[in-house]
């Protein structure tokens, strides 16, 4: 008797060694959902909805640089009497307030179609407290000046949420000493047509904060310039579109003491890099950060801070998943690569993100196994009755 039970205490180890040395199931690559996951969350928010917002009719306003025109639906320029916070907040229905922290402007609810022609909002000169939410911005001008929302020269205080922004060349851009802004859960998408270069969101000042947006197909993601404190975190980017070609798809550069967090590049953006490049960028913290593909990636976190590791690039096929050029005191922990990694023929071969080496067709060892252990126990109890 006490032999029958060892035998019985040995298969049952052994089907326990066999299931823990199974192959897993695969991971859902967030990159397998990558363009429906944006645009499903669209159509299930209620940003979508046409007609929750009012149509802007307003033609036009030429701003004049000397070199050329530049051409925005809405323009709030604090230091003009004519484009100022208080004439337009009394003179149109769809901003109110009063420019005070417990009653900012708010400019909400409306659609507008820049036709092609220029950007659709632009805010300069302002140290009003304010709030962008609940617009649907779109069609603008394929060029520099393209902007849908566009904040600059000494512009702070302001709040630029919850707004859709659809075929941008660039969706939302602070600049020119514009300090303590906030641009968060905004949906920005575009087409990476045939010489675009656009982006999702661009900034070159300090003291902001980017959070919880998602940005689909435009040329890159995110580009900081000349920055200081700025807090990315959060943001989903992710082109279906376009092959990346190697270089930036987030590129920090003369940024400090800044935090890259939390953030996902999905699609053909994982095959890009997010860099934080020249002799000025230092003291910023990257972390928790995913990369999603089912392209062929190496990653490595084993960096130097003086440069990109030459290994990490010859193992690349196209771009870097962390690249750090001429860059100091740098904190780089905790990014995770989930990789699927099909060949040309969309076989993953057995090295997606989970998976074990490919198994024999039409074999299952656990259910074999399972076979074996309960025969084996029907012929130990026959034993045991005689």
């Amino acid at each position: 008797m006490p032999k029958i039970k060892k035998m019985i205490v040995y298969f049952v180890m052994l089907f326990m060694l066999v299931i823990s040395f199974s192959p897993t199931p695969n991971f859902k690559n967030i990159s397998e959902r990558s363009d429906s996951y944006v645009l499903d969350y669209l159509y299930n928010s209620p940003l979508y909805n046409r007609d929750d917002y009012t149509n802007f009719t307003g033609p036009p306003i030429i701003f004049d640089n000397t070199t050329y025109d530049h051409y925005y639906r809405i323009l709030i320029d604090d230091t003009d009497p004519d484009f100022n916070w208080s004439k337009t907040a009394a003179e149109n229905e769809w901003c109110t307030g009063s420019g005070t922290w417990s009653d900012p402007y708010v400019i909400e609810n409306l659609y507008i179609d820049a036709e092609g022609i220029g950007g659709i909002i632009r805010i300069r000169h302002s140290n009003k407290y304010f709030i962008i939410q609940n617009n649907w911005i779109t069609n603008t001008a394929n060029k520099e000046w393209g902007t849908g929302i566009l904040l600059d020269w000494n512009t702070s205080n302001g709040i630029v949420k919850d707004n859709l922004l659809t075929y941008t060349e660039v969706g939302i851009t602070v600049r020119f000493d514009s300090h303590n802004n906030t641009v968060s859960n905004n949906i920005m998408i575009e087409e990476s047509s045939p010489g675009s270069h656009g982006i999702g969101v661009g900034m070159d000042t300090s003291n902001n904060t980017i959070i919880d947006n998602k940005m689909l197909n435009f040329y890159s993601g995110m580009k900081i310039y000349r920055a200081d404190t700025v807090i990315i975190k959060r943001n989903y980017m992710d082109n279906t579109i376009r092959s990346f070609s190697g270089g930036s798809v987030v590129l920090l550069r003369n940024v400090r003491n800044s935090f890259f967090v939390e953030n996902i590049l999905a699609g053909k953006f994982a095959t890009g890099s997010i860099t934080v490049s020249q002799t000025d960028s230092g003291s910023n913290i990257v972390e928790y950060n995913y990369v999603s593909t089912n392209q062929s990636l190496v990653f490595d976190f084993n960096l130097s801070f003086s440069g990109i590791d030459d290994t990490l690039l010859q193992s690349q096929t196209v771009g870097n998943s962390f690249g750090l050029e001429d860059s100091y005191n740098n904190y780089i922990a905790y990014n995770i690569a989930l990789m699927d990694s099909p060949d040309d023929g969309g076989d993953d071969n057995g090295i997606s993100n989970g998976a074990g080496t490919p198994g024999i067709p039409g074999f299952n060892p656990i259910l074999i196994l399972g076979i074996i252990f309960i025969v084996s126990l029907v012929i130990l109890k026959k034993r045991v009755r005689k």
